[in-house]
């Protein structure tokens, strides 16, 4: 995971405008508390936010995700990104554009007329201001602060014409949401991003995400977050680079934990009837499930099964069976394996051949059945059709014996009659019929003629 809100630019920043005007903005500025964690010891972890978007739930609503952490649901909204940041989040209102003169400040900083500045022309722009007013200055380093931080753009993308020039209005730039802002722009980012890929980039404020990491997943926070005092969330946690399996570290959490769940804070707390963050164009009932989730999550009666697998859920019961078998068993220090490195594989395995999950054994084991099923079909379909030809032979083999005997029988009898004739002529008497020799009666008069003469 990638991202364009990289915070060594403001070095040179301090170094062009001075230490004055950087102080001055970061200390009496909305988007100063950008520049103080930018002058904080702070590390960029992206296997946890990676593992955040990875695991999200599908829902309606635009301006909001959720994430399913250790089968438990948490949610990223505008609350939580103005818990975490403090920036000013209100509502946008429809003041019309702003009325100011941006012609001579533009050509002074060499930002192309009617367009937002890009990164490359800010940065060119700190090798000349030197001699600019401490207005000027100002305005410059608010404009870096707004293309790195709040918009977090890569280098060739331009702040909004609108946007830029409100820093040459100091109260109308204080006063706007720039809060709202960045959080629009970083979850429209995270919602047409792929993250089945190698590599991908969220453009925006990141940092917030991660945050949001450390304070609602209690085990990430307590074992990678490093926290320390600060004024408010964003400020509050060092972070660092460990590597570590989300599954196997949400298990131990589970083992460990009371209740057998894991130690989750689903949403900030903030009055029911204000639940839902105000966005333009979006009706609040637009997602009855997600509303129905909230819903169970408030009442504390959420159904977390409803998200297990069929193997978790399959382990489970295994699981109670042995412990109600052999009592319950002793808890070992099933501890997931962490590294210092982000998204960088362990090196000195022995073995390159990992060992199965219970999910991919049970896919081997059933693709195993499968095969020898195939296999005992094919031969119980010879066979059947082995026996079919070999009754087949059979019958034709008796219809043949049936006629050859028939032909014999009207040879013998052919036979007979004319021996009797011959006899009858001989002895000078009449001629009768003979019976079939078939027959026992004509075997008894055949047999008496022939003894009388």
């Amino acid at each position: 995971m990638h991202h364009n809100c990289v915070f060594s630019g403001f070095g040179e920043l301090n170094s062009a405008v001075g230490d004055t005007i950087y102080n001055d903005v970061m200390n009496n500025s909305q988007v100063g508390v950008i520049l103080k964690l930018a002058s904080l010891s702070y590390v960029w972890c992206a296997k946890t936010c990676h593992n955040l978007l990875r695991n999200q739930l599908a829902i309606e609503r635009n301006y909001e995700i959720w994430s399913l952490i250790g089968g438990r649901p948490i949610r990223f909204s505008l609350h939580e990104f103005r818990d975490i940041t403090r920036l000013n989040c209100d509502p946008f209102e429809d003041e019309g554009e702003l009325k100011v003169n941006h012609t001579e400040f533009w050509e002074l900083a060499g930002i192309k007329s009617g367009e937002g500045p890009s990164w490359d022309e800010l940065v060119k722009a700190f090798e000349t201001c030197s001699m600019w007013n401490y207005q000027q200055k100002r305005k410059l380093a608010l404009l870096f602060v707004l293309h790195v931080g709040v918009y977090g753009l890569a280098r060739t993308c331009r702040i909004p014409f609108v946007a830029a020039k409100r820093v040459l209005d100091e109260e109308a730039f204080e006063r706007y949401p720039w809060g709202r802002v960045a959080f629009q722009k970083l979850v429209q980012s995270i919602k047409i991003a792929k993250f089945d890929v190698p590599s991908y980039t969220i453009p925006g404020f990141v940092h917030p995400l991660l945050i949001w990491g450390y304070e609602s997943v209690e085990i990430i926070g307590e074992r990678f977050g490093r926290r320390r005092d600060g004024p408010i969330p964003l400020l509050r946690w060092q972070s660092s680079r460990t590597r570590y399996n989300l599954e196997a570290l949400m298990e131990e959490d589970k083992q460990n934990s009371v209740d057998k769940k894991a130690r989750v804070r689903h949403l900030v707390d903030v009055p029911p009837a204000e639940i839902y963050p105000q966005w333009a164009g979006e009706n609040p009932d637009c997602d009855k499930k997600l509303d129905n989730m909230i819903r169970d999550i408030l009442d504390g009666c959420l159904d977390e099964s409803f998200w297990e697998t069929e193997a978790a859920a399959k382990k489970k019961r295994k699981s109670k069976a042995g412990e109600s078998e052999d009592g319950p068993r002793k808890k070992g220090k099933s501890k997931a394996d962490e590294s210092d490195d982000d998204f960088v594989d362990k090196p000195g395995r022995k073995s390159s051949k990992k060992p199965l999950g219970h999910e991919e054994e049970l896919r081997t084991k059933r693709k195993e059945e499968q095969r020898t099923k195939k296999t005992s079909d094919a031969a119980s379909k010879k066979d059947k059709e082995v026996d079919r030809k070999t009754a087949s032979k059979r019958r034709e083999d008796e219809a043949s014996r049936h006629i050859e005997l028939a032909v014999m029988l009207k040879i013998v009898n052919a036979i007979d009659a004319r021996v009797f004739t011959i006899e009858v002529s001989r002895q000078g008497g009449p001629t009768e019929p003979l019976t079939d020799v078939n027959s026992n009666a004509g075997g008894v008069v055949l047999k008496a003629k022939l003894e009388k003469t």
